[in-house]
């Protein structure tokens, strides 16, 4: 048996195939749907098949031939590829059991992937480049999914462009016994699959910005509780943003508040709709900070405690926006940007000032920092738009230190568990044409890269593996 929203779809569908008796659960179900705008639905009990498929996916790469100066072509048909690294100068599904305690992340190997068209999420083991999962993102199929944010628990938040926001588990052992969950692409369970911990439906036009909060670990259990989701949203019609903070057991909102964007309080040429909330992330506080899309616009950081918004200018262009393990907020594409929260200052890099001469442009995308003082960026290697590839800079001088190319645009920019840089191609047209359907595994050192096939118009550039939000809760010292 498995558990199921109180959905008229779905009450239609558990009416089929169970006993009549049980027809009072939707009589029931009908009266409690309508006590609160938020409210708790009711599970209806459905029929299951049991059975499961586990299926793979083929890994590729380039030969990757290089020359004595490091130049690679990262093209080729082995199964691993080699570049070179020369440096020349709301509805909402609850209580599907007690909440089992779980650890932080370490060692939990999973990217989480959008295929937007698809109204889907994949999960993909990134150690052996199998997609053990992949899952509806919304009851009708259609929410667009963007943005993905992993706690520091594993579990994943996808935040669907058109409205609605779901949990999915990260780990298999605390999804309920019994009933379907998907074991890969060929196999997607009826929604909602059995892995969905809760799905918030949200009324925005326009919603992407989404982050997971640190939560609180017992230094000695490692247990992590209290963790909560920020998520922003906003309306065509209208000129506030709106920034929710919503329990991550039980999907509630606690708070939330609604601001006007200092660029929209005058004639200025900031970002509009959709664009105002375009990329968010989390502080080692749990604020919540964003950028807007495009040229003269912000970067807000929302308060953890009291929902205090701040806001500065931010100047320069940019796409993609992420949070180093300091603390310190990135944006990138066109720009490479860092910001200092004290000084309420930008320090910027053009792509002729880094001192990598094959870098032609920064490409738009996303952009993440590793746990080795790097921040990796997407790339143009040529004026046509036919050669691409990621670099890597210092977070502390944003000096060039690496690149490497690729065969496609990278559009999103992940760190799996294990150090190794993940870029996904995304559907995209701006610089090159891609249909969304690979990601790449690239050892930051060797530039050696695997290739993943099987997705479709994937577009998701956020934190993606969970590895930014842990960089942000792992303690200092001194």
């Amino acid at each position: 048996m498995r558990v199921l929203l109180l959905s008229q779809r779905s009450l239609l569908e558990a009416n089929r195939c169970l006993e009549p008796r049980l027809l009072g659960l939707r009589i029931l179900g009908d009266v409690l749907a309508r006590a609160t705008l938020y409210a708790p639905l009711l599970g209806a009990l459905a029929c299951g098949d049991l059975s499961h498929v586990i299926l793979g996916t083929e890994t590729r790469g380039g030969d990757g031939d290089s020359d004595d100066n490091g130049n690679g072509n990262g093209n080729g048909n082995g199964t691993t590829g080699r570049n070179g690294n020369d440096l020349d100068g709301s509805e909402l599904r609850l209580d599907l059991g007690p909440t089992i305690p779980q650890e932080p992340t370490d060692g939990i190997p999973y990217i989480w992937i959008a295929n937007s068209p698809l109204g889907q999420v994949s999960k993909i083991n990134t150690d052996t480049m199998i997609e053990e999962g992949r899952f509806w993102t919304s009851e009708d199929g259609h929410g667009d999914p963007s943005r993905t944010s992993v706690s520091i628990k594993g579990d994943v938040v996808v935040a669907n462009r058109k409205g609605g926001l779901v949990k999915i588990f990260g780990s298999s052992t605390n999804c309920p016994p019994g009933g379907l969950s998907s074991d890969g692409p060929n196999l997607v369970s009826a929604w909602p699959d059995k892995c969905v911990a809760w799905y918030l439906a949200t009324d925005f036009d326009s919603q992407r910005a989404v982050a997971w909060t640190s939560g609180e670990t017992d230094p000695d259990s490692r247990i992590t509780t209290n963790e909560k989701v920020w998520l922003a949203g906003e309306q065509e019609n209208e000129t506030g943003v709106t920034v929710m903070l919503v329990d991550g057991d039980s999907g509630i909102v606690e708070r939330e508040t609604t601001f006007v964007l200092t660029i929209d309080q005058d004639d200025s040429p900031g970002a509009k709709f959709p664009y105002r909330a375009y990329g968010g992330a989390v502080d080692r506080d749990s604020n919540f900070w964003f950028t807007t899309f495009g040229n003269d616009a912000v970067i807000v950081r929302v308060g953890r405690t009291d929902l205090s918004v701040d806001q500065w200018p931010k100047e320069h262009f940019s796409y993609g926006f992420t949070i180093d393990g300091e603390g310190r907020p990135w944006s990138c594409g066109v720009v490479l940007g860092r910001f200092d929260p004290d000084e309420g200052q930008w320090i910027t890099r053009t792509p002729d000032a880094v001192g990598i001469s094959r870098i032609i442009g920064f490409d738009f995308g996303g952009c993440m920092a590793d746990a080795e003082e790097r921040i990796w960026v997407p790339v143009r290697l040529d004026v046509t738009n036919t050669r691409f590839g990621v670099a890597s800079f210092d977070t502390e001088t944003l000096d060039g230190i690496s690149i490497y190319e690729l065969p496609n645009h990278v559009h999103g920019i992940s760190i799996d568990n294990a150090g190794r840089v993940w870029g996904v191609t995304g559907t995209w047209t701006g610089s090159g044409t891609t249909d969304g359907s690979q990601a790449f595994r690239l050892d930051p050192d060797t530039g050696e890269f695997d290739t993943f096939s099987g997705l479709t118009g994937a577009y998701t550039y956020s934190d993606m593996t969970g590895f930014a939000l842990n960089q942000t809760w792992i303690p200092r010292e001194g």
